[in-house]
Order: structure tokens, then sequence, then C-alpha cells
């Protein structure tokens, strides 16, 4: 499965990344007998930059990335791109089959689940207003969600984790918008 082989990757960045950045705050606070001369620690503390990291981080997160998705893939090379611009030269994105049938331990493998475009609109007052759209926000869209072209009510019950949130509400046939996270 793409997806397990592309968290090792991450996993393995993001442990050299807190590495480095551990090793590097650990030498700017190192005392005076440190096992590197001054000149050594400086050039390290010029190469590591959070400023680096975070462009790192915000190129990953433009994707969508659901397991085995393309936005996945995206991000995996963009990740390995990064990895060998850092010099390394041994970097693999490793693709393993994810039909819904295969294990992998003892989790079964879930089907890619790729989006090209989801919106949410409501009808007010004769006009459409856009409510949520996956181009403007792909975090919008709860995964594995169907295609559907319905025209209902809307009805808002807060968190929708308590009796109380439906009371005097008419949910019936309609869309019930929540913002408790699953399980909840």
């Amino acid at each position: 499965m793409r997806s397990r082989a592309n968290l090792r990757v991450c996993v393995a960045l993001a442990a050299c990344g807190l590495l480095v950045g551990f090793s590097v705050c650990a030498a700017v606070v190192a005392p005076a007998s440190s096992l590197l001369p001054d000149k050594a620690i400086a050039a390290l503390a010029n190469e590591v930059s959070g400023d680096t990291a975070k462009k790192n981080l915000e190129g990953v997160v433009l994707f969508h990335r659901q397991r085995a998705s393309q936005g996945f893939h995206s991000a995996a090379v963009l990740i390995a791109e990064r990895a060998r611009a850092y010099g390394l030269d041994d970097v693999q994105i490793l693709r393993f089959p994810a039909d819904g049938k295969i294990f992998y331990g003892t989790q079964r493998s879930r089907q890619a689940w790729d989006t090209e475009s989801a919106e949410l609109w409501e009808l007010k007052a004769g006009k459409q207003v856009s409510i949520a759209s996956y181009t403007a926000e792909p975090i919008v869209l709860a995964e594995d969600s169907e295609s559907a072209d319905v025209t209902a009510g809307l009805v808002d019950v807060g968190e929708g984790t308590k009796d109380a949130d439906y009371a005097g509400k008419d949910v019936k046939g309609k869309i019930v918008l929540v913002s408790a996270g699953a399980g909840a």
C-alpha cells in the first residue's frame, strides 16, 4: 500500500528534521566545551531553518492526502524531491496494492479515494450561497463521501452529540450539519 510506504518516508523525514533541529538547539545552548568548533556550530545554525521546515510543510499540506489517493502520491513525490535536494541519494516511493481486500497486518487495505470536485450550496431567498467548496478548501470534504445531487432542507445542530442539540429541530429528510468529529 502506497500510504504505508509514504508514511514511512514522511516519518523518516520528520524524524531527521527533529534530530537536526534538536541537535542545533543543543549546539546553541551547549557549554563552552562543545565537541565542535564554534565555526562549525555557526555553519550548522546557518543551514538549519525553521522557515525552510515551514515551507516544506506548507508544500505538503497543499495536497488532499487521503490514503492511496493522487494527492497523497503528489505529496510523497514532493517529499522525495526535497529529500534528494537535501543530498539523500537512495530515495524511493514504494507502491503497495490498496484494493479493499489485501490485509497489511491486521488492517484491511482501503481503496484509493480521489476527489475531483465537491460543493455545498444553500438556496436562500432564490439565490445560491456557497457554504463549502473542495476547490477552495479541500479539508471541508469528508473522506469517502459519495457523489450526490440533492436539494433538501439544511439544519445546523451545532456539535450534534447530545439530544439537546436536536431539540425542536426537524431533521427528517434534511441535510444535517454537525460540528463534532467522527466518534465524538
